[in-house]
């Protein structure tokens, strides 16, 4: 891999100057290497916090530059590092003094850059330690991630997870959009998942939260968790293994059931299923999976549900078999599916 063409594509991405081919081909750089996607979202995240003002007519430089400076840990050991940020400091002091207004634009791009380029030396010498983190995945792309005290999640296709990368001494928490597999190690300070609407407090176990759309449904595989309203810390169920419960806006948590996890989780082996999920959340859940634009021409049947599964099947071959299944038809429109009447 070309690595500066690599960074000069996450430059461009989260800038917001990137153009649809090369954000297709920085999604398939993010795919195929874990790498590669922890680099981005840590570039993604420090970019976010520095928190330039595009508003304003000329950026405060010396400003920008401390508050950048202080979100980076150099250790002293590091003379690499030393050098690099010296000889970058001394070149953004002999910028600060010359640069003109009418030169803004060039100053904004040639800041991100001077930005990534420092971090890609502090990445591969391991000093770069931002304090909150966020990684997500694009559409057709899973991720796993260690977290600090050992335990692990995999997230699915279009979901992220926020969270302080070192866990406080009295609790482990993370937020979480979109839908995860977690592997808890037992720890005395509880791990608590926080969603749009919910939250799921464990101490040591396995489950899955899918969350979307202000709806929160989760799956206990092993153990034993509490699952409850995020505003109402008293709003709760007791989940134990092969249990199911759900949230839906506000309302209170559904009653556990009883299900068939390792039927149910067919995502974590690559597999759609679905049971008796509407046709609306099964065709979002193919968008993410095949990263594909599927449009449903009758609004009515979005309510309706099916019973299916998908053991890494072609797009096409899902479709036809849901359209069978519901008596329509779909055509395909410059990549675009359609289902019809």
């Amino acid at each position: 891999m070309d690595e500066s063409k690599f960074i000069n594509l996450c430059t461009k991405a989260v800038t917001g100057n990137i153009s649809h081919d090369e954000q297709h081909e920085l999604d398939f750089l993010l795919e195929s290497s874990p790498k590669n996607l922890e680099i981005y979202n840590q570039l993604h995240n420090t970019w976010q916090q520095t928190e330039f003002s595009f508003d304003s007519p000329l950026p405060d430089i010396e400003k920008e530059w401390l508050k950048f400076y202080k979100k980076i840990e150099v250790k002293e050991e590091k003379t690499i590092n030393k050098i690099v940020f010296s000889q970058l400091e001394k070149f953004r002091a002999g910028f600060a003094a010359t640069i003109q207004p009418r030169l803004r634009p060039a100053f904004i791009v040639l800041a991100a850059l001077i930005i990534f380029i420092s971090l890609v030396f502090v990445l591969k010498n391991r000093t770069l330690e931002p304090e909150f983190i966020e990684i997500f995945t694009v559409n057709k792309q899973r991720t796993t991630y260690v977290f600090s005290d050992g335990s692990k999640v995999r997230l699915n296709c279009g979901s992220s997870i926020k969270f302080f990368k070192t866990f406080s001494d009295t609790t482990r928490e993370v937020h979480l959009a979109g839908e995860a597999f977690f592997d808890v190690l037992k720890d005395k300070r509880p791990f608590i998942v926080l969603t749009e609407n919910a939250r799921t407090t464990v101490l040591g176990t396995e489950f899955n939260i899918w969350a979307r759309n202000n709806r929160t449904r989760i799956m206990v595989k092993d153990g034993k968790v509490r699952f409850g309203l995020v505003t109402n810390a008293t709003a709760n169920v007791e989940l134990i293994k092969n249990q199911m419960s759900c949230v839906k806006d506000d309302l209170l948590p559904q009653e556990p059931k009883n299900v068939d996890t390792d039927y149910l989780l067919g995502w974590l082996e690559d597999k759609l299923v679905f049971e008796k999920t509407t046709l609306i959340e099964i065709l979002n859940e193919l968008e993410r999976t095949y990263d594909m634009s599927i449009e449903l021409k009758n609004g009515k049947l979005e309510n309706e549900t099916i019973t299916a599964v998908f053991d890494n099947s072609p797009i096409d071959t899902v479709l036809s078999s849901i359209c069978l299944t519901l008596g329509i038809n779909y055509e395909v429109e410059s990549g675009r599916y359609i289902l019809l009447d």
